[in-house]
């Protein structure tokens, strides 16, 4: 059995019956078979968008000599145990001379991938990194930039995507870590044709595969700060006069309450370390960070769809939401924490 695909873009080989949206109606011979191949499509590209796409103006992330900590750090969710491998895109360049580069690490297999800069004109670098499996439902990613001399490695821009799988698909199920209990199936086109039988387990892990994907988690905002950095101009963290300039909006899915679709908020914080306790407050979930909590750890808040939309003008045609960290009311606790980096994910 093959789990292969088409790319939708290549024609109507994957589209099944777009007329057939009513019952009743005769499904054509070849509608199973592609569906198949769409599921696994879908399955191979779904989740491959940017999950970092983080720019740096006005030179504020250029660095020197090598750091003792990483610069940036970000949590980015993972499609599948099947998506392994992601590409890395860098635009950066040197200030004047010397050798610069900047290194990715993920932490949990410790895999690593270098990108050597050697232009002083700000030029687009790629690298790959195999991640391995992973155990948890995000992968925590981290940069950091070195320079060889005294003139500094400035890098422009960072965006990293996991790497779609390609066709014929591996055979056997695939773990989804953020819903355990679901699992992908990749779909044998050979035994989706005309006059096929469509087994009872066959429907059943149709089903489950389309479940699980509608769950995959899609990143709407990733923002990390910058440490270790030459700029004293650098955004080392998001203070609250911030939340409300890094409140993007992004698009709501119509009727995804109804199918317990739920957005997570990741973030790294810590206090000022000056005897007050500290509020992190994302929609209707909070967070109290101790204010013995000087060292920045991980926070995740998790939340439904809500109601509330943003006024869009009449010519929308999707609703938004305006979603990003609250500000406390400042009458009675203390100011927001200090964020060092912040990840929001959505169905």
């Amino acid at each position: 059995m093959a789990n292969t695909f088409v790319l939708p873009t290549s024609g109507a080989g994957a589209v099944p019956s777009p007329d057939a949206v009513v019952s009743g109606q005769t499904v054509a011979s070849e509608t199973i078979e592609k569906l198949t191949q769409l599921v696994n499509f879908t399955h191979a590209h779904l989740g491959c968008s940017p999950v970092v796409s983080q720019g740096f103006q006005d030179s504020v992330f250029s660095v020197i000599v090598k750091p003792s900590d990483p610069n940036c750090i970000w949590r980015i969710p993972v499609p599948s145990d099947a998506h392994q491998t992601l590409v890395i895109l860098v635009k950066a360049r040197l200030n004047n001379i010397g050798t610069g580069s900047i290194k990715f690490t993920e932490n949990e297999n410790g895999n690593t991938a270098t990108i050597s800069i050697s232009s002083n004109v700000s030029t687009w670098y790629r690298a790959t990194m195999s991640t391995g499996s992973q155990s948890n439902d995000y992968l925590e990613i981290d940069a950091l930039a070195s320079h060889t001399g005294s003139t500094g490695t400035i890098i422009d821009y960072i965006s990293i995507h996991w790497l779609p799988l390609t066709s014929p698909l591996a055979a056997g199920q695939v773990d989804q870590n953020h819903y355990s209990n679901l699992k992908i199936t990749p779909l044998g086109e050979n035994r989706s044709g005309a006059d096929y039988p469509l087994a009872s387990a066959r429907g059943k892990n149709l089903v489950q595969t389309l479940r699980a994907l509608a769950k995959r988690p899609r990143p709407l905002f990733a923002w990390s700060g910058l440490q270790e950095v030459a700029s004293a101009r650098a955004p080392k963290t998001m203070l609250p006069d911030m939340f409300r300039e890094f409140a993007p909006l992004i698009r709501a899915w119509g009727g995804s309450r109804d199918r317990d679709h739920r957005y997570k908020a990741l973030v790294f914080a810590a206090t000022h370390g000056n005897g007050d306790d500290r509020l992190v407050l994302w929609r209707n979930k909070s967070a109290t960070i101790a204010a013995a909590t000087v060292t920045p750890a991980w926070i995740e808040l998790e939340a439904f769809e809500p109601f509330q939309r943003d006024q869009m003008s009449d010519q929308a045609d999707t609703d938004m939401i305006r979603d990003g960290l609250l500000l406390p009311p400042t009458d009675d606790v203390a100011p927001a924490s200090p964020v060092w980096s912040v990840q929001i994910w959505g169905p």
